[in-house]
């Protein structure tokens, strides 16, 4: 937990009014007043320097470009950002034009413009960023709805823009359904709700009560979100469950950042794709793949009183099936594969834990095993870590048909063998890892969110068979976002 100290002049507050529109008006014909600035002062009591409504970003941006060469720099690394995050690598450049006193952008080969003619919504980007980015001191931000104006997709990606290129706190007031998600992916963000509750039964005197509340679905219900409201990607990645869907995010995440030291030119190309707008995940639920049918000629071919009844190209768009490796041997296999052509990605192991990096994989068995390798003392002390133990754990894994969990009672078994682990006694059970005999590990949703921690907090590298697994889904989605 961190402890931020906070100075009187690194708060900001962004209100929802913002514009980068020339708004400001003579006042007394001597000075120049900006209506959205004064009004969000006059409401709020922040001072002027607090307050960011983007009727500064001209005089900011002409005091950069004409002030020391650091800061020209840090226009120039703003601009780059901007050009990675929003508009798919192009060249940015913004210019504040004297004669007009308005600002003007460029985007690639294109004539320069003014931004008054720019999407709103990218207008809105530009607000929130440009201080948060420009301001190099740890600060606060206070944001009232950050998605106003914003396509869905760019919601995320202004959240992932805010909190991958700057250094700051942020505490935003939202009504946007699309923001819920990345609760899973980054645990930097904390969802939380604030209500009003009546005190002690007394009419019109209430608390305001905070909640924190990640898992809570009922918030989706206070946001109006129904199935409607479902926003359709131009493509889908077909995972069996959640499990699957919370390694996949960080596969794609480490794979940019593998492909940025090795590839500039294809992460150019891929880094550009955004989670639920070029790209959406679906979870079929293992065996439940069998009841979708992923061919459908026409309206008239359409049967759900079928076993395979349920049309997935009718309410999904373009689907990329990643399947584990043991469909191959279900005689559903060779029909979906005759559906899909190159459209299913088979795990190379039995699973997509099979793909895991071997370091966490080992020091989730260090974490779980007890020091006596008994199954009624499985929550006690549990058996230290020594680089002597780095035999056990070979690679064998990724290629297995068996689950993690089996590959740990294998090595539980060979240092019992050695006597690393006390041999079993009469009537005693040796501790397991696996779960049925396909080998899965237990408490396989417990075991993922721990996994996904180590990955967001430790360095570690794509095992060879989760990096064909990245290639095969960043090609599928730019196959399907021309």
């Amino acid at each position: 937990m961190y402890t931020l100290k906070l100075h009187r002049n690194i708060f900001f507050y962004i209100d929802t009014l913002r514009s980068l529109k020339n708004l400001k008006s003579i006042e007394n014909t001597k000075n120049l007043v900006s209506p959205l600035l004064l009004r969000t002062h006059q409401d709020y009591r922040f001072s002027k320097e607090q307050i960011i409504s983007g009727e500064d970003f001209f005089d900011f941006l002409t005091d950069s470009l004409l002030g020391m060469p650091e800061e020209r720099q840090r226009i120039y690394d703003y601009q780059v950002q901007l050009s990675h995050y929003f508009f798919n690598n192009e060249i940015i450049t913004l210019i504040p034009h004297r004669k007009e006193e308005s600002l003007h952008i460029k985007i690639g080969e294109a004539k320069q413009f003014p931004i008054s003619q720019l999407g709103d919504g990218l207008q809105q980007v530009i607000i929130l960023t440009y201080k948060a980015f420009l301001t190099t001191e740890p600060s606060f931000f206070f944001i009232e709805e950050p998605e106003m104006h914003l396509h869905a997709g760019y919601v995320k990606q202004l959240m992932k823009f805010l909190l991958n290129e700057t250094d700051h706190y942020y505490m935003a007031t939202s009504h946007s359904n699309y923001l819920l998600d990345m609760i899973n992916e980054d645990n930097r963000i904390a969802l939380y709700r604030v209500d009003k509750k009546q005190m002690n039964d007394e009419e019109n005197k209430y608390e305001t009560v905070i909640k924190r509340c990640d898992g809570d679905r009922t918030v989706l219900q206070t946001l109006g979100v129904s199935p409607s409201s479902v926003f359709l990607a131009n493509c889908t990645i077909w995972v069996e469950g959640i499990t699957d869907r919370l390694y996949f995010v960080q596969y794609l995440k480490k794979y940019l950042e593998e492909l940025k030291e090795i590839d500039k030119t294809k992460w150019e190309d891929y880094s550009r794709f955004i989670d639920g707008y070029h790209y959406a995940f679906v979870e079929y639920q293992g065996s439940n793949l069998e009841h979708w049918d992923f061919e459908v000629d026409s309206l008239e071919a359409v049967d759900s009183s079928k076993n395979k009844g349920l049309n997935a190209i009718l309410i999904t768009s373009n689907a990329l099936v990643i399947a584990d490796a043991d469909l191959t041997k279900k005689p559903r296999f060779n029909e979906l594969e005759k559906q899909l052509g190159d459209k299913i990605a088979i795990t190379q192991g039995k699973e997509t834990e099979n793909s895991l990096p071997k370091k966490f994989l080992i020091k989730k068995f260090f974490e779980m095993c007890p020091d006596n390798g008994l199954a009624k003392q499985g929550n006690k002390k549990k058996l230290d870590y020594s680089d002597d133990y780095e035999k056990y754990f070979t690679d064998s894994y990724q290629t297995s048909t068996k689950g993690v969990g089996k590959y740990f009672d294998n090595v539980l078994s060979k240092m019992r063998k050695d006597g690393v682990i006390p041999k079993l006694e009469n009537n005693e059970k040796s501790f397991t890892f696996s779960n049925g005999k396909q080998g899965t590990i237990k408490s396989k949703t417990g075991f993922c969110r721990d996994i996904v921690e180590l990955m967001q907090s430790e360095s570690w590298k794509l095992t060879p068979s989760a990096t064909e697994l990245c290639e095969s889904i960043f090609q599928h989605i730019k196959a399907n976002n021309y």
